[in-house]
């Protein structure tokens, strides 16, 4: 059997040209739609940073916040710190009376008196003598006791007032015992000098 196909060549071509433009277009739609996935795809991405990057700007803005209501201590706590220095500047080189007569009253003798106390503060003159302070008292005279007790109890003074951080170079100017009265048993008479230590 023989078959003539009449169709002329020109339409024969066009035909063929008809189906090569289809795969054309068919890849390129693939092309296209694979485009438009990747793209769709990075927009998403790009989304979720972009979501990430404002909540962490966020919480950074809210611990910012919060830091700054703390701020307010922060600054009273160098000011406090700054004051400290000021009075501890103030206070160096300076003698804390009160502590020092709290110290003699812990470290004389039960048996011994203080009945003057007479201080000079020379640490702020810039004296070449230094602060000094004066003591004088009495101690409890025992005729039976050998020796006298008095001595020993003086004795034990000088031994606790050089042992005193606030003091140093103690000196036992006088130590007489007294007449006494009829009234009143005779006493020590003692005198102590010695120099200040001033606070660091």
């Amino acid at each position: 059997m023989i078959r003539i196909n009449l169709i002329p060549p020109e339409i024969l071509q066009a035909r063929k040209d008809e189906q090569r433009w289809k795969w054309v277009w068919l890849a390129g739609g693939v092309a296209a739609l694979v485009v438009a996935l990747f793209w769709a795809a990075t927009y998403l991405q790009l989304s979720s940073a972009t979501s990430d990057v404002a909540g962490i700007q966020q919480d950074v803005a809210n611990a910012q916040a919060q830091t700054s209501r703390f701020a307010v201590f922060e600054q009273k706590e160098a000011d406090l710190k700054v004051r400290q220095d000021a009075v501890e500047a103030a206070k160096k080189g300076r003698i804390d009376w009160s502590q020092l007569l709290y110290e003699l009253g812990l470290v004389l003798p039960r048996d011994v008196y203080l009945t003057t106390f007479t201080g000079v503060d020379n640490s702020t003159a810039g004296a070449a003598t230094g602060s000094v302070v004066t003591l004088a008292g009495q101690a409890v005279y025992d005729p039976d006791e050998v020796p006298a007790n008095g001595y020993k109890s003086i004795a034990k003074m000088l031994v606790r007032l050089t042992e005193m951080s606030e003091l140093d170079s103690v000196w036992l100017t006088s130590a007489t015992l007294g007449t006494g009265s009829d009234t009143q048993a005779p006493m020590y008479q003692w005198a102590v000098n010695a120099r200040i230590t001033p606070q660091q």
